[in-house]
């Protein structure tokens, strides 16, 4: 997996071990490609009601997890969606634990500085993800890719 600043393609590469599980309280990094990478996340609700607002599906409405980072720094922007979320799992490896899927960038109270290039995008210190099992379990032909 890359890991590394948005605006800096050479980065540095961490090896993904496989997949697990969060719980409340349980700390995650995200990883996205707007972005780029952000820690200091706690998980604060296990179980959240998300409408994605997918065009032309009568119901885009998912159960997902919510991501808080603590500092009320960055923790996903627009563009972050489908990036991974993270744990680490020793010296320069990882779990993947979810999907970044959204946040509420429409909501201000919410809402960080842009890290972005230009600083142009929405971004948000709260963030919503899919767990990584659901994802594996459910999707068909879904796999993680390892190494």
């Amino acid at each position: 997996m890359f890991d590394g600043s948005h605006n800096d393609s050479n980065g540095y590469k961490k090896t993904v071990v496989g997949y697990g599980d969060v719980s409340l309280g349980d700390k995650v990094c995200t990883s996205g490609a707007n972005s780029g990478v952000h820690c200091g996340i706690r998980v604060t609700q296990m179980v959240h009601w998300f409408d994605d607002e997918y065009p032309h599906v009568s119901n885009s409405t998912f159960s997902t997890i919510v991501g808080d980072q603590d500092d009320h720094k960055t923790a996903a922007c627009k563009g972050d969606s489908g990036g991974p979320v993270l744990v680490t799992a020793g010296d320069m490896k990882v779990k993947a634990v979810g999907m970044i899927q959204g946040g509420p960038a429409d909501d201000a109270r919410y809402r960080t500085s842009s890290p972005t290039w230009g600083g142009n995008s929405v971004c948000t210190w709260r963030f919503y993800f899919t767990a990584m099992r659901t994802i594996v379990n459910t999707l068909p032909n879904a796999s993680l890719v390892t190494g």
